[in-house]
């Protein structure tokens, strides 16, 4: 990564925009690493306790290098918490697959996550999971500018927290655009999920494109540059449709 950031940085002349830093959330972390008796690092608190703060301080890092590289740039870190919703509920199994890994308190989970994510220094800080179980007023609390999640994994429960979320400042980056399906995907489908759901949130659509980033369902990783490209490409046409106040879409009429 600090390679390509070389080479933007020659290439640009110094980039100073927005740069994503991206990297596992301390937990899903845990829950996929093992320690040598063959036990997820999750079951032992000691080993959970030294894998977030080596973590934070790996990350911590790897915010200053970036910053070194691109000074005039706006860092955001993004975690990914794909598992964090199997972890709270308990159902990570044991080496025998006979039991499972003792549910984490969502206060401790908490914790950690605001931990890691203020000892990165970075400027923005942001959490993704896709899981219909996404814990939303966990990840609020935690003191995240951001949350990403797949649009389609919502249900009608999660519209009360969302629109807690949004009252507290947080945005939203929601999942519209699927890579597998831009080939012949226009903006106009998207953008009446992202409608969709802030019509049932109630909130004026001047604060729209304030609020809202459109992604893709669940990143980019193992499309294929033709995939990759048509997915931009749409997404690039929905965040213009969001931010033209003369598009009737953007209209409370």
């Amino acid at each position: 990564d600090l390679d390509v950031l070389d080479q933007v940085a020659e290439e640009t002349g110094g980039y100073s925009d927005i740069v994503k830093v991206q990297a596992t959330g301390p937990w899903t972390l845990a829950g996929g690493l093992e320690l040598r008796s063959g036990h997820t690092v999750l079951s032992d608190r000691g080993a959970r306790r030294d894998l977030a703060q080596s973590l934070a301080l790996g990350l911590q890092e790897h915010v200053q290098q970036v910053r070194r590289r691109l000074p005039g740039s706006r860092i955001v870190l993004q975690l990914d918490e794909p598992s964090l919703p199997t972890i709270l509920a308990g159902h990570v199994p044991t080496p025998s697959g006979v039991g499972t890994v003792s549910a984490i308190e969502e206060s401790i989970a908490e914790s950690v996550l605001q931990d890691v994510l203020e000892i990165s220094g970075a400027d923005g800080t942001a959490i993704h999971c896709c899981s219909s179980d996404i814990p939303l007023a966990l990840l609020g609390r935690s003191g995240v500018d951001a949350i990403s999640l797949d649009a389609s994994q919502l249900k009608t429960r999660h519209v009360d927290q969302i629109g807690e979320l949004v009252e507290a400042g947080v945005s939203l980056w929601l999942g519209v655009v699927d890579y597998r399906a831009t080939e012949h995907l226009k903006a106009d489908e998207p953008i009446k999920a992202i409608l969709r759901l802030w019509n049932q949130l109630g909130f004026p659509l001047g604060m729209l494109a304030d609020v809202v980033v459109p992604c893709t369902a669940c990143g980019l990783s193992g499309a294929s540059p033709a995939a990759a490209k048509n997915a931009l490409t749409v997404l690039s046409a929905v965040g213009q449709e969001l931010l033209d106040p003369q598009s009737p879409n953007n209209r409370d009429d």
